[in-house]
């Protein structure tokens, strides 16, 4: 059996801009800064799909459709991304509890922003005590550093802790980019 193929090669499509729709408090620039991708390059299908992969996994985002619209009679090559987003809610409060022999009652309340004003940025507080130890924690991150897809992480504590025999206080950081 014969098989004829007849291929009718189109126009490159070239990116003319997004249109994004269902967003909620993120803003507009979070979606279309993962396509890393400027007005007048050609439309690529791979880099959608690897923006469409960074933009889940910040999180903030339930469902994304990303599609194409025709172009203009006009300029039929420079198309418009239509990006449709249903976001997630971001923000979380935990508060848990417990009993120890040596340390007696203990507990600890966090609460976590994934999405601090709609940036894509998260951050949270965790503080944790006891009767024998005192701990509070504060967390800041960004998935972009000056500009650059870079992930930055900013942690920071102040701890107490009453063991027998000594007393411990620390205070300390961890920057990761």
């Amino acid at each position: 059996a014969d098989v004829l193929l007849s291929v009718k090669e189109g126009t490159l499509s070239r990116l003319g801009g997004f249109d994004i729709r269902g967003l909620g408090r993120s803003r507009d620039w979070v979606v279309w800064r993962e396509f890393r991708t400027h007005r007048g390059e050609p439309l690529r299908h791979d880099r959608i799909t690897v923006a469409q992969q960074r933009l889940y996994l910040t999180g903030i985002f339930q469902t994304l459709y990303v599609r194409p619209l025709p172009g203009s009679p006009e300029k039929p090559d420079l198309r418009t991304l239509l990006v449709e987003v249903q976001e997630n809610k971001t923000k979380e409060f935990n508060l848990t509890g417990g009993w120890g022999s040596i340390d007696h009652f203990r507990g600890q309340a966090e609460i976590s922003d994934i999405d601090l004003l709609g940036r894509a940025r998260h951050g949270s507080v965790i503080a944790s005590a006891s009767r024998l130890a005192q701990r509070l924690e504060g967390n800041y991150g960004s998935p972009w550093t000056a500009g650059f897809p870079w992930f930055n992480n900013v942690n920071l504590f102040v701890e107490r802790q009453d063991q027998p025999g000594y007393d411990l206080n620390r205070v300390g950081g961890i920057l990761t980019v």
